[in-house]
């Protein structure tokens, strides 16, 4: 439980980070900097879902 805790807030400053990268790529006018940024974000985002699936599965199974 306590991985699943750590990579939960690495996933945040993952998203933080590149949301940062995402608002230089834009402000810079590298297109394909912003759309390589917006793809990984949204692959972190779609993980962390994921993540927050099992350990609600994991709190349930752990409740029973």
């Amino acid at each position: 439980m306590t991985g699943k805790i750590i990579l939960n807030v690495v996933y945040n400053l993952a998203i933080f980070a590149f949301g940062l990268c995402l608002v230089w790529g834009i402000k810079h006018t590298n297109y394909l900097v912003v759309a390589t940024f917006a793809a990984a974000i949204a692959l972190i985002v779609y993980f962390k879902l994921r993540l927050i699936k099992q350990v609600k599965e994991y709190a349930r199974s752990k409740k029973k």
